[in-house]
């Protein structure tokens, strides 16, 4: 081959590869509000620090299918929830202490799936509920 046709397909390869459609990064979500929302603030701010474009693929489904994308390389990241990797998808029971619960889906995920366990976003997911006052009160329900 010659070194004309040589530097030509080199160019071609080039162009081609460059022309791809998938972004350098891309984040995915689970399919509900706060997922969306998270998603897409991590998204933005990835974008912003490191001045690429990154792909979304919000609504993927519940924290199984997520997770999923993520091992298959579908997407390169997507929030999760500490209880949630913990309980739901390593299947290892509760812990109430929020740093060895932490420190043990980071090792997890690392030997499991060769995946890294990021720190956590700086704000608590915590639950409460709500209930009638007066079901409350009929059933003696103070916490």
């Amino acid at each position: 081959m010659n070194e004309a046709r040589i530097i030509s397909c080199v160019l071609a390869a080039a162009l081609l590869l460059g022309c791809s459609r998938r972004p350098p990064l891309t984040v995915g979500c689970k399919s509900f509000t706060e997922q969306v929302v998270v998603g897409e603030i991590v998204a933005q701010h990835l974008e912003q620090r490191l001045r690429i474009r990154v792909g979304r693929q919000l609504n993927l489904g519940d924290c199984l299918l997520a997770h999923q994308a993520l091992v298959t390389g579908q997407v390169d990241l997507y929030p999760e929830y500490n209880g949630t990797a913990l309980l739901a998808i390593l299947k290892l029971p509760f812990d109430p202490d929020p740093a060895i619960a932490l420190e043990r889906v980071r090792r997890e995920y690392r030997t499991r799936s060769q995946l890294e366990w990021l720190d956590p976003l700086g704000f608590s997911n915590g639950f409460a509920l709500a209930i009638r006052g007066e079901d409350a009160r009929a059933g003696r329900l103070e916490t």
